[in-house]
């Protein structure tokens, strides 16, 4: 089934239906809300963005559109951040557009699969970006297990997760590339 949600302290919380998925929770940070006429982002960096989401009982609501544009804007910054030498900048950056990745995917409609399987190899991309191999890995099994990716998708993913599991290898033996 698809995942359900809660907010908890400024997060959405995922919660998946799959025992087999390894990591039960999700967690979005700094969600957007338009609440007494305060305005702020999907993901928050401190700078106001265009467009606003809603807030409405107790969950937030923003297009897939809205997040994915803030993810793609985010990935700019990152890549940009990363070909100045600001490398640990580039690297929050790239955490911050994943987070919008994902919080669109919630967002998607579910007749749209090919528009859900880019998504969720870009978000799953974005968490490799920003080398949170654990976030990847989750976000890429949950959404293989829902059986709702497209073929093209789903052997994306199981690359990205090769790759994954060859850098958090390397990464606990000290080894860098």
């Amino acid at each position: 089934g698809l995942p359900t949600a809660t907010l908890n302290n400024h997060n959405i919380l995922w919660e998946t239906s799959s025992p087999s998925t390894i990591l039960r929770y999700l967690t979005i940070m700094k969600t957007t809300t338009r609440i007494r006429g305060e305005r702020t982002d999907c993901i928050s960096t401190g700078r106001q963005q265009s467009g606003y989401g809603s807030f409405s009982a107790g969950r937030q609501h923003m297009s897939w559109v809205e997040c994915h544009r803030r993810s793609e804007h985010l990935a700019a910054e990152a890549e940009s951040a990363i070909r100045l030498g600001e490398r640990s900048r580039g690297i929050a950056l790239y955490a911050q557009a994943a987070e919008a990745e994902v919080q669109g995917l919630s967002e998607l409609d579910s007749s749209k699969t090919r528009t859900l399987g880019i998504s969720t190899v870009s978000a799953v991309s974005l968490w490799y970006k920003a080398q949170n191999y654990e976030q990847a890995e989750a976000v890429a099994y949950h959404w293989l297990d829902t059986g709702r990716l497209p073929e093209f998708a789903e052997g994306q993913l199981k690359i990205l997760l090769q790759s994954i599991w060859s850098e958090a290898i390397r990464k606990r033996a000290g080894i860098n590339i």
